[in-house]
């Protein structure tokens, strides 16, 4: 059954800034025979020194003067990117978000993180335990001494700004999910949720009519879509078998007409399609969330961890 979750508080995460510099290379003999480092640096000269070999060592350079110039230092390589391009948006939808994670911390103008508990599980909810770097948004379940909700096991989520809501709306996603001990430190997720939410300052409706999960649950071999309507005990449920713990791009696409699609890596060729109507796929406006909690109770132990990494989000609007 698909979890049901309410925010208790929410709160901006706000944008770090941090820079980083290379420090230059440690100077290395290279072969110059008897002369030292230190003594070449102070003659700066490659050839014509007694007691030095007089040819000029591999990778090195020298200029009309005879300065001997050492080869270039390498390029540190950047830690890359999953190699996989973001897809285009489907015929018929124009694209209104996207977010490759380039920064250091959260865009607060596309997200807000949650913090606090959810009424659907224990755990408890941290800013802190979203973190951008190298491409990649980690949302990390594990065991605090401290924290927002004391000493307890704690996760991360978030819900885009209001501005990218909408009702018949595209997903895509490509993440993956790594736990160091699957045996004791079992999280639930929801990757990606589509919230019913209030278009404006009004009532939030109830989550049962309209809430769309469309990768939820434990597992590491796979996970379930849950379109929920009518009440609280009553969905549509689709289970999709896959590697959650190598890299995927998954992909919910809300028609008009109340039709659901899923895909898998192939976006040409949907996994599952649903030729809902008005009853079990309301029309209503939705905001897309990350979710991370625990299984309901949490892990007995203190130790372990599980990290959902996300390479990009994507929104797309039927036009």
């Amino acid at each position: 059954m698909g979890r049901r979750a309410v925010l208790v508080a929410t709160t901006i995460l706000i944008l770090g800034v941090t820079s980083s510099v290379s420090a230059a290379a440690p100077w290395t003999d290279r072969g110059w025979g008897r002369l030292s480092a230190k003594a070449y640096q102070r003659s700066d000269l490659c050839a014509n020194l007694p007691g030095v070999q007089r040819t000029v060592p591999p990778g090195y350079t020298k200029d009309a003067s005879g300065a001997c110039l050492p080869p270039p230092m390498p390029t540190p390589t950047p830690t890359a990117r999953p190699p996989n391009a973001v897809p285009d948006p489907q015929p018929g939808f124009t694209r209104v978000f996207t977010d490759q994670f380039d920064g250091t911390a959260l865009d607060p103008a596309k997200w807000l993180s949650y913090t606090g508990t959810f009424t659907s599980s224990e755990g408890c909810n941290e800013p802190d335990n979203l973190t951008v770097g190298g491409g990649v948004l980690t949302q990390v379940f594990a065991y605090q001494g401290s924290g927002v909700c004391g000493a307890g096991w704690y996760h991360g989520s978030m819900v885009v700004d209001r501005a990218y809501g909408g009702n018949n709306q595209s997903v895509t996603v490509r993440f993956r999910v790594l736990n160091d001990d699957p045996a004791t430190t079992e999280a639930y997720r929801i990757i990606p949720m589509r919230w019913p939410s209030p278009i404006d300052d009004g009532p939030v409706p109830p989550w049962y009519l309209g809430e769309a999960d469309y990768c939820e649950g434990s597992s590491l071999d796979g996970c379930s879509t849950f379109l929920h309507y009518r009440d609280v005990d009553t969905q549509v449920v689709r289970r999709h078998t896959f590697d959650l713990t190598r890299w995927h791009t998954l992909r919910a696409t809300q028609r008009p007409g109340n039709d659901v699609e899923i895909y898998l890596d192939d976006m040409a060729v949907p996994v599952w399609s649903y030729d809902g109507n008005a009853t079990t796929v309301p029309d209503v406006f939705r905001r897309t969330v990350l979710q991370q909690e625990c299984a309901g109770t949490c892990p007995t132990t203190r130790t372990g961890s599980e990290r959902i990494e996300v390479d990009f989000v994507t929104i797309d609007d039927h036009r």
